[in-house]
């Protein structure tokens, strides 16, 4: 049994793929790293009494922002992505620290871009 496909379904499929191709290229996001900290808080902490060799549970906080055509609504901010992970824990500071970003663009509709920090707990 032979599978045909007629002619005029094929100018249908070709528009889909290129379309689909279209998307993919213009819909797009990225994340990186912005840097590496030993030791990163919020609070006042006494540094004698952050355990560097101690492993604490990792954690991740996000501070996000929403662009709109091009325009952000505010600036994000590295030092509300530590803050966020300390209060929904509890502690003190954060070791082991990697500061990163995430974006997500739709051209000139819409995207959202966010600081990300990440470490380990400390007590």
């Amino acid at each position: 049994m032979r599978c045909r496909v007629r002619r005029r379904e094929w100018p249908g499929r070709i528009t889909l793929a290129v379309c689909a191709l279209a998307f993919g290229l213009v819909v797009g996001g990225c994340a990186g790293t912005t840097g590496h900290l030993a030791v990163a808080s919020t609070r006042d902490v006494d540094l004698q009494d952050v355990h560097m060799d101690a492993p604490g549970r990792h954690v991740v906080g996000r501070n996000c922002i929403q662009l709109i055509v091009v325009v952000p609504t505010r600036m994000p901010n590295f030092g509300d992505a530590i803050d966020e992970t300390l209060r929904t824990s509890g502690a003190r500071a954060l070791t082991n620290v990697r500061i990163g970003y995430e974006i997500f663009y739709v051209p000139f509709i819409y995207g959202v871009a966010c600081y990300v920090a990440e470490g380990d707990l400390q007590w």
